[in-house]
């Protein structure tokens, strides 16, 4: 597995690192999709510049109403090809509760997740998962589950406040 940066072209350019090791929370769910967080240790130091940064945790958790920018190289459509270039789309968090009402008989929706919708035929779809879900510079989220694609249903992304305790410890070890 490679970790690629520094391009927003899915065939070609950026600086490709090896993966060291990955590790998966400990009590990961896939039954529920609960815990769905993983951090990947890449096997040298990534080279920052004008076009690779780091990105920050956040600070404060994620309410309802909050300008979310999610980008990912998913599905365009199901059945579908993969795009060529980096996808963008601006979004709106849901509290929790709203979104626990439309999955009510589907699937547990938990307060450590943060759900979006915009409108029908815009979201997340196959190929996203693990992407970042940002607001105001920090990554808030990660992309976990939903109803593919696009189809109406908020999609559901792992809160990444709730797991600061223990992302933290583990990115600190070096």
């Amino acid at each position: 597995m490679l970790v690629v940066v520094g391009t927003t072209n899915r065939l070609i350019g950026g600086d490709s690192y090896s993966v060291d090791s990955i590790l998966i929370h400990e009590k990961y769910d896939s039954s529920e999709i609960r815990n769905d967080v993983s951090l990947i240790k890449v096997s040298r130091d990534i080279k920052f510049s004008d076009v690779v940064q780091p990105i920050e945790l956040p600070v404060e958790d994620t309410g309802a109403g909050v300008d979310l920018f999610l980008s990912g190289w998913g599905r365009l459509s199901y059945p579908g090809s993969l795009p060529v270039q980096l996808q963008m789309i601006n979004l709106t968090s849901l509290s929790v509760e709203q979104c626990q009402g439309v999955y009510q008989n589907i699937n547990p929706v938990f307060s450590s997740q943060i759900c979006s919708l915009t409108k029908s035929g815009e979201g997340a779809c196959h190929g996203d998962s693990g992407g970042p879900l940002v607001a105001d510079g920090k990554v808030v989220g990660i992309v976990s589950w939903g109803m593919p694609c696009a189809r109406g249903y908020p999609d559901v992304y792992t809160r990444v406040y709730s797991f600061l305790d223990w992302i933290q410890p583990k990115i600190s070890l070096e």
